[in-house]
Formats: C-alpha cells, sequence, structure tokens
C-alpha cells in the first residue's frame, strides 16, 4: 500500500549501496550551481563597474574637448573681427599707432593663445593640425598688418594697393579658417556618433 515510485526506489538503491561519494551528489549539484550563479553575479557586477566606469571617462573626456573647442572659437572670433573692424587705411597712413594696436590685439591674442593652449591637453597630434593652421593664418594677418603700418608712405595710390591688398589677404584667410572651423565641427560630429 505505501509502496513508493519505481524511480525512488532506484535511487534508494543506488545511494545505500554506492561508495559514500555518490551519496554526496545530490547536495553538491544544489551547491555547485548556487556557488557558479554566485561567481558569475561577482564577474557581471565587476564587468558593469568597468563598463561605467568607462563610460563616465569617455563622457568626462569628450565634455573637456567640446569645452575646449568651444573656448578656442570664443577666443578666435573677437580676434577675427578685430582683424575686420580695424581701419587699414589709418594703419597704412600711420594714425592708428602700433601701441594703440597693442592694447587691442594683445589681450584678445593672449586669449586665444591660452585656448590654443587648452585645446593640446585634450586633443591629439592630428586634430590639432587645424587649430595650429587657424593659429598661423592669424600671425600672418598680424603680420601683414605691421607691414601696413611700416609702409611709411602717405601717397594715396600706394596706400589703396597696399590696403585692398591687405583686404583681399585677410579676407581669403577668413574663408580658410571658417573652412577649418567647418572641418573641425563635422570631424567633432562624426566621431562621436
Amino acid at each position: 500500500m505505501n509502496a513508493l515510485p519505481q524511480t525512488h526506489i532506484v535511487i534508494d538503491n543506488l545511494t545505500s549501496s554506492s561508495p559514500w561519494y555518490y551519496q554526496l551528489i545530490p547536495g553538491i549539484i544544489p551547491a555547485l550551481i548556487g556557488l557558479l550563479s554566485v561567481i558569475a553575479y561577482f564577474i557581471n557586477r565587476e564587468y558593469d563597474l568597468k563598463a561605467k566606469k568607462n563610460e563616465v571617462k569617455f563622457t568626462l573626456f569628450h565634455n573637456q574637448r567640446l569645452t575646449a573647442i568651444t573656448n578656442f572659437i570664443n577666443a578666435y572670433t573677437p580676434l577675427e573681427t578685430f582683424f575686420w573692424q580695424i581701419s587699414y587705411r589709418d594703419v597704412a597712413e600711420g594714425s592708428l599707432k602700433p601701441k594703440e594696436i597693442d592694447l587691442i590685439y594683445l589681450p584678445l591674442y593672449n586669449a586665444f593663445l591660452s585656448s590654443l593652449y587648452a585645446l593640446h591637453l585634450v586633443l591629439l597630434d592630428d586634430e590639432l593640425a587645424n587649430f595650429e593652421r587657424m593659429h598661423a593664418d592669424i600671425n600672418y594677418a598680424a603680420n601683414q598688418l605691421s607691414e601696413l603700418y611700416y609702409l611709411n608712405t602717405t601717397e594715396k595710390t600706394e596706400v589703396n594697393n597696399a590696403v585692398n591688398t591687405y583686404i583681399t589677404l585677410f579676407s581669403n584667410l577668413s574663408k580658410n579658417d571658417k573652412a577649418i572651423l567647418s572641418k573641425i565641427g563635422n570631424e567633432f560630429r562624426y566621431s562621436y556618433k
């Protein structure tokens, strides 16, 4: 009446007549599954922590790069505006003295240079090439402006020719720099998609 199912009898017969380590198998399997589950949990947790750490590092570095590029553009814009707004004729005729020009130009240039140095901290060398090109363009424009001052002529034709040459030169530099800024923006957007 109280008959046990056949499978239970077989297992009971197996365990009672088997060596002692066979009797441990039914208890070891759940313990092994539990141990493997705990190990898998900690491995997964470690992987998640590393992934989170890398994500935070990437986000922080990306934000620093974006801030440095924005600061560069914010320093470049007033400097470019200076070159557009200065009276080339007054420079060529000598009525605008170098000291007066320097009082306006040097603070703008120093802010620009500072932002360029900040880019060196967060960009790779190949990424800096475009920014260095813009720096070279600004230096070239400043040198040409100095040459315009030291023209030392009051002859209207020479002054007009020199001013027109400078305007053409700076227009070309400005167009090149705008193209470089556009390229920088595209590279930055595509590198973080």
